[in-house]
């Protein structure tokens, strides 16, 4: 009695259906990380604006420090000045406010919102 024995070879490879799965897959992981990457990038923006109106205060601060006396005009100037320096000058809906409210004025620089992003107050 002759037996052969046949041994069949498998192909090498992926399946058509297994290649379409990971390329959805790998969609899916390049749009999220696309989704996040933009998120950090508006962070990132916003953080910077806020940091730049901290130093333009911080600056109108020393340089009030400096001087001997200073009242609610020398203040406003001295903000338009310091603004008008730094990069937010540049940016449109931002812009330097300062007022009096009953013994205290407020110098601050306000977003496109109308909402401060940075403030500070002096007691006259």
């Amino acid at each position: 009695m002759n037996v052969k024995t046949e041994c069949r070879q498998e192909a090498a490879g992926f399946t058509i259906m297994e290649l379409i799965v990971a390329m959805g897959l790998l969609v899916v992981v390049i749009s999220a990380f696309t989704a996040v990457l933009n998120s950090i990038r508006s962070i990132e923006t916003t953080y910077g604006y806020e940091t730049k109106s901290i130093v333009v205060l911080n600056n109108m601060i020393e340089r009030l420090e400096a001087g001997k006396s200073w009242n609610q005009e020398k203040v406003s100037e001295i903000l338009k000045d310091e603004f008008t320096k730094s990069d937010l000058s540049d940016q449109s809906g931002f812009h330097p406010e300062c007022h009096v409210e009953a013994d205290k004025i407020y110098a601050a620089i306000i977003k496109m919102n109308g909402k401060p992003m940075a403030k500070v107050e002096f007691k006259r």
